[in-house]
């Protein structure tokens, strides 16, 4: 699984896998292996087993992540000339910023 083709993340895929990452927080920091174990789960859950591994999966959250850090505090002086995204046009930032202020609390 490690070396196959990269699956494409679908809009509806990501975003279930917010909702559930959200879910399962407490299985991430119970003990050694949690994070594996508990991302196997939620591929298990997307029906992904075949597409994706526990690291594509916890990589695919560290870049939500990211992206949605960049568009909650952008650098100042950015623009959106160019089409880049925003809040209001990233798809997952509303399921994102729900996930990280419940972490946060």
């Amino acid at each position: 699984m490690e070396g196959t083709t990269s699956y494409k993340w679908t809009v509806v895929k990501t975003k279930a896998l917010i909702a559930l990452r959200m879910e399962k927080d407490d299985l991430f920091c119970k003990k050694r292996n949690a994070a594996k174990e508990a991302w196997e789960s939620i591929i298990k859950e997307l029906d992904l087993g075949q597409h994706v591994s526990h690291k594509q999966a916890s990589k695919k959250w560290e870049n939500l992540k990211k992206k949605y850090k960049e568009l909650k505090r952008p650098r100042t002086g950015t623009g959106t000339d160019q089409g880049e995204e925003t809040p209001a046009t990233w798809p997952f930032f509303m399921a994102m910023d729900e996930a990280i202020d419940r972490a946060l609390a």
